[in-house]
């Protein structure tokens, strides 16, 4: 499965909208990555090789969570 298979809609303020284009226009990417970034480097006290399940419509997936950022 592809990283990009599944979207999600978001809906913010056209301040926020701003803000974002801003702060991704700094990083040189666009709003969908900053968006990205961002919940990759939040700060989730995970620790590593902490294990976790995904359920949905009754199957379970078995997930091993790892702090770090993928470059794109």
């Amino acid at each position: 499965m592809n990283d990009l298979s599944v979207s999600f809609t978001f809906r913010i303020s056209e301040e926020d909208k701003a803000a974002l284009s801003t702060l991704a226009a700094r990083w040189g990417c666009d709003r969908g990555a900053a968006l990205r970034r961002f919940i990759r480097q939040s700060s989730l006290p995970l620790t590593p090789r902490e294990a976790g399940q995904f359920t949905v419509n009754g199957h379970v997936f078995p997930l091993k969570l790892s702090v770090g950022e993928r470059v794109e």
